[in-house]
Protein backbone atom coordinates (compact mmCIF):
# COMPACT_ATOMS: atom_id res chain seq x y z
CA UNK A 1 0.00 0.00 0.00
CA UNK A 2 1.03 3.06 -0.95
CA UNK A 3 1.22 5.47 2.01
CA UNK A 4 0.64 8.53 0.29
CA UNK A 5 -2.89 7.24 -1.14
CA UNK A 6 -3.51 6.62 2.25
CA UNK A 7 -3.04 9.81 3.58
CA UNK A 8 -5.26 11.26 0.81
CA UNK A 9 -7.65 8.05 1.39
CA UNK A 10 -8.60 9.68 5.18
CA UNK A 11 -8.10 13.20 4.08
CA UNK A 12 -4.61 13.92 6.45
CA UNK A 13 -2.45 14.93 3.07
CA UNK A 14 -2.09 18.86 3.30
CA UNK A 15 -3.89 20.48 0.21
CA UNK A 16 -2.81 23.82 -1.06
CA UNK A 17 -4.61 26.22 0.83
CA UNK A 18 -4.03 24.44 4.09
CA UNK A 19 -0.07 24.94 3.56
CA UNK A 20 -0.70 28.25 2.90
CA UNK A 21 -2.75 28.43 6.47
CA UNK A 22 0.03 26.54 7.98
CA UNK A 23 2.09 29.25 6.75
CA UNK A 24 -0.24 32.40 7.85
CA UNK A 25 0.05 30.97 11.25
CA UNK A 26 3.54 29.99 11.69
CA UNK A 27 4.02 33.56 10.63
CA UNK A 28 1.41 34.95 13.08
CA UNK A 29 2.58 33.01 15.85
CA UNK A 30 6.24 34.40 15.83
CA UNK A 31 5.25 38.01 15.02
CA UNK A 32 2.82 37.76 18.53
CA UNK A 33 5.68 35.69 20.44
CA UNK A 34 8.30 38.18 19.20
CA UNK A 35 6.09 41.17 20.05
CA UNK A 36 5.56 39.54 24.17
CA UNK A 37 9.22 38.93 24.23
CA UNK A 38 9.78 42.67 23.31
CA UNK A 39 7.23 43.73 25.74
CA UNK A 40 8.88 41.61 28.70
CA UNK A 41 12.71 41.95 27.25
CA UNK A 42 12.19 46.45 26.71
CA UNK A 43 10.04 46.92 29.86
CA UNK A 44 7.36 48.49 27.89
CA UNK A 45 4.76 47.77 30.65
CA UNK A 46 5.03 46.97 33.58
CA UNK A 47 3.15 44.84 36.45
CA UNK A 48 -0.53 44.86 35.42
CA UNK A 49 -0.20 46.22 32.15
CA UNK A 50 2.12 44.06 31.10
CA UNK A 51 0.25 40.81 32.32
CA UNK A 52 -2.64 41.90 30.35
CA UNK A 53 -0.76 42.25 26.94
CA UNK A 54 0.71 38.89 28.22
CA UNK A 55 -2.53 37.24 28.54
CA UNK A 56 -3.93 39.08 25.31
CA UNK A 57 -0.65 37.88 23.25
CA UNK A 58 -1.30 34.47 24.44
CA UNK A 59 -4.97 34.49 23.66
CA UNK A 60 -4.71 35.69 20.43
CA UNK A 61 -1.59 32.79 20.00
CA UNK A 62 -4.00 29.84 20.98
CA UNK A 63 -6.66 30.84 18.54
CA UNK A 64 -4.89 31.59 15.58
CA UNK A 65 -2.87 28.30 15.89
CA UNK A 66 -6.65 26.50 17.00
CA UNK A 67 -7.91 27.81 13.53
CA UNK A 68 -4.10 27.51 11.29
CA UNK A 69 -3.26 24.62 12.55
CA UNK A 70 -6.18 22.41 14.22
CA UNK A 71 -8.41 23.25 11.75
CA UNK A 72 -11.19 24.48 13.92
CA UNK A 73 -13.75 25.59 11.29
CA UNK A 74 -17.54 25.21 11.36
CA UNK A 75 -17.65 21.07 9.93
CA UNK A 76 -18.43 18.55 11.91
CA UNK A 77 -14.80 17.25 11.94
CA UNK A 78 -14.15 20.34 13.24
CA UNK A 79 -16.86 19.77 16.25
CA UNK A 80 -15.83 16.52 17.23
CA UNK A 81 -11.88 18.14 17.15
CA UNK A 82 -13.46 20.86 19.97
CA UNK A 83 -14.97 17.91 21.90
CA UNK A 84 -11.88 15.92 22.21
CA UNK A 85 -9.87 19.30 23.08
CA UNK A 86 -12.64 20.38 25.69
CA UNK A 87 -12.16 16.87 27.43
CA UNK A 88 -8.60 16.88 27.34
CA UNK A 89 -8.72 20.47 28.57
CA UNK A 90 -10.89 19.15 31.44
CA UNK A 91 -8.14 16.50 32.30
CA UNK A 92 -5.22 18.94 32.41
CA UNK A 93 -7.07 21.47 34.81
CA UNK A 94 -7.78 18.36 37.07
CA UNK A 95 -3.98 17.40 36.92
CA UNK A 96 -2.94 21.18 37.90
CA UNK A 97 -5.61 21.86 40.23
CA UNK A 98 -5.43 18.61 42.07
CA UNK A 99 -1.67 19.20 41.91
CA UNK A 100 -1.86 22.34 43.28
CA UNK A 101 -4.06 21.38 45.57
CA UNK A 102 -2.12 18.39 47.43
CA UNK A 103 1.61 20.77 47.28
CA UNK A 104 -0.60 24.19 49.11
CA UNK A 105 -1.57 20.81 51.97
CA UNK A 106 1.57 19.39 51.96
CA UNK A 107 3.24 22.95 52.72
CA UNK A 108 0.40 23.87 55.33
CA UNK A 109 1.50 20.62 56.97
CA UNK A 110 5.40 20.77 56.80
CA UNK A 111 6.48 24.02 57.09
CA UNK A 112 7.25 25.49 60.92
CA UNK A 113 5.21 28.28 61.95
CA UNK A 114 7.34 31.81 62.40
CA UNK A 115 8.14 31.25 65.74
CA UNK A 116 9.48 27.69 65.16
CA UNK A 117 11.13 28.89 62.48
CA UNK A 118 13.00 32.14 64.48
CA UNK A 119 13.72 29.66 67.33
CA UNK A 120 15.25 27.32 65.00
CA UNK A 121 17.46 29.99 63.59
CA UNK A 122 18.86 31.37 66.88
CA UNK A 123 19.88 27.69 67.67
CA UNK A 124 21.68 27.68 65.02
CA UNK A 125 24.26 30.91 65.38
CA UNK A 126 26.80 29.13 66.69
CA UNK A 127 27.44 26.75 63.66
Amino acid sequence: MNPHHYFEEIGAMPQESSIRNYAWGFLLSLLLTGAAYAFVAYSVHSGAQLMLFLGVFALAQFFIQLSCFLHLGENSASRERVGILAAFLVVVFILVAGSVWIMISLNGRMMPDTMQMEQYMQSQQGI
